[in-house]
């Protein structure tokens, strides 16, 4: 499964790749729109690849 995870708010971020491998991912949801912090930076989902 991979994220695409930008900055939530206006301006024209790059982009982060997040990449979950492994056989426990299946039971993860994400959906695009949804906000979640790594590293203590908060990133909005903007898709969704899996």
């Amino acid at each position: 499964m991979t994220l695409i995870l930008v900055p939530p708010g206006r301006g024209q971020w790059r982009t982060t790749t997040v990449r979950i491998d492994g056989d426990r991912t299946a039971p993860l949801f994400f959906r695009v729109g949804q906000r979640i912090e790594l590293g203590g930076v908060l990133f909005r989902i903007s898709k969704v690849l899996a």
